[in-house]
């Protein structure tokens, strides 16, 4: 089995989400089995539309928001 990764739960890991540990725990578990794991090509502007609109809520700063995508990107 391959897993496609969504671009919302790799903003779960760095947005402080309360559902961070389980998302973590679960992506840890996939690594630990040799589960493929896939990226669609457009994830890295799913990611950075995400954090555009967290920082839009307030979930965090503008400062916060390159330290973030550069945690999520994929290559």
């Amino acid at each position: 089995m391959a897993i496609v990764l969504d671009a919302n739960l790799l903003i779960v890991l760095v947005s402080g989400d309360p559902r961070r540990e389980q998302v973590l725990a679960q992506m840890t578990e996939w690594l630990q089995q040799n589960t493929p794991l896939h990226a669609p090509h457009l994830l890295p502007y799913e990611v950075a539309n995400a954090l555009t609109r967290a920082i839009a809520a307030g979930q965090f700063s503008r400062a916060d928001l390159v330290v973030h995508y550069y945690c999520v990107q994929l290559r």
